[in-house]
């Protein structure tokens, strides 16, 4: 990282440091609620996944018949069905869901962590790097685990790693926003 980006990154997270500590802050609450509920925070994300699919399917259809003259109608049209049925089966089959959605979040962990570690290498050079690292390799560590433990843990282990998850990644925005915006932002603010 040249010298110029660091100080453009470093400005970046001067001018968004409010923001950026109050998203860490909330992370972090989420992150405590999901672990404190595990069963619950893991229904709660097949249903919320199944609205998100519902919602955005009705989108969609919608977005079809606007532009009914652009691509092929029939390929847009069902897949803005398939969207809907989708949701609806996560509505109304929450365990099979559950199990599909652990499948697929320890699939994204993975991804993250890998992600994080190597986002953490490029930006060596900015102060407090070393926790994206962190962040990084506990969801490594954590979508080896969802691996590990499919399918027997099904109903409560996407609800604690979710949280889990929204706590390191609350810490990790706040100790990196602290970084840039924190000593400039509180000097100026006394």
């Amino acid at each position: 990282m040249s010298t110029e980006e660091r100080s453009q990154t470093m400005n970046i997270l001067q001018e968004r440091f409010g923001w950026t500590i109050s998203l860490g802050i909330l992370m972090i609450i989420l992150g405590i609620l999901a672990i404190a509920q595990p069963h619950f925070s893991t229904q709660a994300v097949a249903r919320w996944l199944g609205w998100i699919f519902i919602v955005g399917g009705i989108g969609q259809l919608i977005h079809v018949f606007q532009t009914h003259r652009v691509g092929p109608l029939m390929l847009k049209l069902g897949l803005s069905i398939l969207y809907v049925i989708a949701g609806g089966l996560l509505l109304q089959h929450t365990v099979e869901s559950v199990l599909f959605i652990t499948l697929v979040a320890g699939i994204l962990f993975l991804i993250e962590g890998i992600s994080r570690v190597i986002l953490s290498f490029q930006l060596k050079a900015v102060p407090n790097w070393w926790w994206m690292l962190g962040d990084g390799v506990v969801t490594l560590i954590l979508g080896i685990f969802i691996a590990s433990q499919w399918p027997s843990a099904a109903l409560w282990v996407i609800g604690l790693l979710v949280g889990i998850g929204l706590l390191i990644d609350g810490l990790s925005t706040i100790m990196f926003s602290m970084a840039g915006g924190g000593r400039h932002t509180l000097g100026e603010a006394r």
